[in-house]
């Protein structure tokens, strides 16, 4: 499939059967932590997306053998709101199933009402708020030019104040950058305007766009998340535990989750509900396939799909 990949297991979703609605790093910000890689020209451009008709024709072939989802995820390999399509794909994805649907987005376009408006059919949107000053707000997320980022955080307090679901916010820390006494206050006084149920506090735990942002240590997260208080969690490790139905290790199916999540082979093992043998034994054949490939990132070794593996994997 191209724009349907999973079900994986969620950090914060649970088992989510997800869908890439835009081509490979389409986004209108360039991360410097972003685990797919810098966005090329620095930010967004135009580019061909899928016609709704072709994402809606696997969407339902997929739900016809799910089992057990949490949710129906809206994410992938770029920023998913600039499907200009995307309120009639949560309307059809709400027709089709009684799975909850989630939106995974950098919340940057909820600046706009027309993209407040068009998620507000959705049950949890989860959008990230990094800085809440624009001098580290463009060190982090480097936005092509003229976002500023107090209308990104009324944005989100304005949408936060007119959704009927929840909002998760996600926030990723970065050592050096955002994680100072100073920063945490002022985003601490954002999200008191925003008010999401949810903080989830990440860090680089994947290979990043740039080899100099670094993770926060896990007590200085914890520490954080005691900080922001008890809506607050640290989401910087995958679960554990094994999905509930077991889903298969085909090749395809692991091409199709590291092209959209660099991850390790526990990580795999897991998601897929395979053994780790199995999993290391596909993993070697789509590598020497040159599908996917290796990187070591701070002790732990992450695949990721080539850019061939890129086209294979949806």
């Amino acid at each position: 499939m191209q724009y349907v990949y999973g079900a994986v297991l969620s950090r914060r979703l649970g088992r989510s059967m997800g869908i890439d609605p835009v081509p490979l790093k389409t986004c209108n910000l360039n991360c410097v932590y972003c685990q797919l890689g810098p966005t090329p020209g620095g930010g967004w451009t135009e580019a061909v997306y899928p016609p709704l008709s072709a994402i809606l024709m696997e969407v339902g072939e997929a739900l016809a053998t799910a089992q057990d989802l949490d949710y129906v995820t809206i994410s992938g390999s770029g920023e998913p709101m600039l499907y200009g399509d995307i309120a009639e794909l949560i309307r059809a994805i709400k027709d089709m199933t009684q799975v909850p649907v989630a939106v995974v987005t950098n919340g940057t376009l909820l600046t706009s009402q027309t993209a407040r408006e068009a998620l507000y059919q959705a049950d949890v949107v989860l959008p990230s708020l990094d800085a809440a000053d624009n001098r580290t707000f463009n060190r982090i997320v480097r936005p092509p030019g003229g976002l500023s980022v107090e209308r990104v955080i009324a944005g989100l307090a304005t949408f936060r104040r007119h959704f009927s679901g929840q909002v998760w916010l996600e926030i990723m820390l970065v050592r050096g950058l955002n994680d100072t006494p100073e920063q945490l206050e002022r985003l601490k006084s954002a999200m008191d305007l925003i008010l999401p149920a949810r903080i989830h506090l990440n860090t680089v735990v994947r290979p990043p766009a740039v080899e100099s942002a670094l993770p926060v240590p896990p007590k200085r997260m914890a520490a954080i998340a005691a900080y922001f208080g008890h809506c607050c969690e640290v989401i910087a490790e995958c679960p554990s535990t094994a999905p509930r139905p077991p889903g298969g290790a085909s090749a395809e199916r692991l091409a199709g989750i590291v092209t959209r999540h660099p991850a390790t082979l526990s990580e795999l093992a897991v998601t897929l509900g395979a053994s780790p043998s199995l999993v290391a034994m596909r993993v070697a054949e789509l590598m020497d396939e040159g599908v996917i490939e290796s990187r070591l990132h701070h002790g732990r070794r992450y695949y990721t799909a080539t850019r061939a593996g890129y086209r294979e994997g949806g």
